[in-house]
């Protein structure tokens, strides 16, 4: 878990008191408690009913060197909680809490979390600078191990994940000794969530001895796994993607690949994302062959399937079934080969929200330049 600890002056302007403060990074949150310096009972009763904005002066946190911040903020008061001590018979018949030593008492603990506004913290690190350049940490749980260097407007940053078990195991690291790399964290966000197949979240931002941190809970995300399949390729491929021009569709199918909520709403994604490669506000299967490189029976598929669920409300399954039977009305012979091929799938919903990623990753790939045959097969039937 990754936390840092310390303590600061929290005030409204008109009082403060000295805290105790942590910033779980991971959890997106700030938590303040009282110290041995703050004034019994006054201190709790008094930030229930608190309002306005909060600021943290002379905040300090630990670490392997020590975090400052002159005055952080402005804050708002989110939650509380207030507990008493209390004694717990059951504790002392428990016989592994009596191995372990665990006391029946409760330990009282008065917490407060605040809220920051804007959920970039800045911080300055004590002493000499740390190195030149910058680097942004990536919350995102790559599973794949990379460490290799691309070209971003003339200058190397190194790209590199670090080994399992550590507390950074969860990160991909940017580093560049030249350029401030703030100034492209929009497309190295895009293009590094499209190289994992899934969404990425910044929490750190170094430049030289300065450190911001974005105290903002990463919202969960699947993987739809990596964009390519051969780890010599991510190089490539990543430095591709960096220097297309960004578009505001690769949002979209960022969110078809990672969206938590059911898999429709990852489709409904994906259709968006189709929309904006047609540039028009309804799909037409020869735009569809065309951009995803497949044929025009399966477009015809694809266009249906995305009618029913949106016009009609339907999930994938049902639109399915629809669309056959309308096919099969048509005497389309071509296109029902191919529904039916996925209906026949194990999983039909499944396969046919994978054989649409698997057309959109092989489009993309070729779109920047690269060999879309990279894109590895993940569903018994592709379009």
């Amino acid at each position: 878990m990754m936390q840092l600890k310390g303590s600061a002056k929290i005030t409204n302007g008109t009082q403060e008191y000295p805290v105790l403060v942590v910033f779980d990074v991971e959890l997106g949150r700030c938590l303040i408690s009282e110290t041995s310096e703050t004034s019994s009972g006054g201190f709790f009763k008094f930030w229930l009913g608190v309002s306005g904005d909060l600021f943290l002066k002379e905040l300090k946190l630990s670490g392997g060197r020590q975090l400052y911040s002159d005055l952080a903020g402005p804050f708002f008061f989110f939650s509380s909680v207030e507990s008493t001590s209390f004694r717990d018979e059951e504790v002392s018949q428990c016989g592994v809490a009596t191995a372990l030593g665990v006391k029946d008492v409760s330990e009282e603990i008065d917490e407060i979390e605040i809220k920051p506004y804007s959920s970039e913290i800045l911080l300055n690190v004590d002493g000499s600078s740390l190195s030149d350049g910058s680097e942004i940490l990536f919350h995102c749980a790559p599973r794949r191990k990379m460490d290799f260097t691309v070209k971003l407007d003339g200058e190397e940053v190194r790209v590199h994940t670090f080994d399992h078990g550590t507390s950074l195991s969860k990160y991909v690291r940017c580093h560049s000794s030249r350029l401030q790399l703030v100034d492209y964290l929009k497309e190295m966000d895009i293009a590094l969530s499209l190289l994992l197949g899934r969404r990425v979240f910044w929490h750190f931002y170094r430049n030289e001895s300065e450190i911001r941190v974005n105290l903002a809970k990463p919202g969960q995300a699947l993987s739809n796994g990596m964009l390519v399949s051969d780890a010599s390729s991510y190089r490539v491929i990543f430095e591709r993607l960096l220097s297309h021009p960004l578009c505001l569709q690769r949002y979209f199918l960022i969110e078809a690949f990672s969206n938590p909520r059911p898999l429709e709403v990852r489709l409904l994604n994906a259709f968006v994302y189709l929309e904006f490669l047609s540039a028009t506000s309804s799909l037409d299967k020869g735009v569809v062959s065309e951009r995803l490189e497949i044929s025009r029976d399966s477009a015809d598929v694809i266009v249906r399937v995305r009618n029913e669920m949106i016009h009609k409300g339907l999930g994938v399954l049902e639109a399915l079934k629809k669309a056959r039977h309308a096919l099969s009305s048509n005497r389309r012979k071509e296109s029902l080969e191919v529904i039916d091929k996925i209906l026949e799938s194990e999983s039909p919903s499944a396969n046919f929200y994978g054989a649409l990623m698997h057309a959109c990753s092989r489009a993309l790939v070729s779109e920047v330049g690269g060999d879309k045959d990279l894109v590895s097969k993940k569903v018994e039937f592709v379009f």
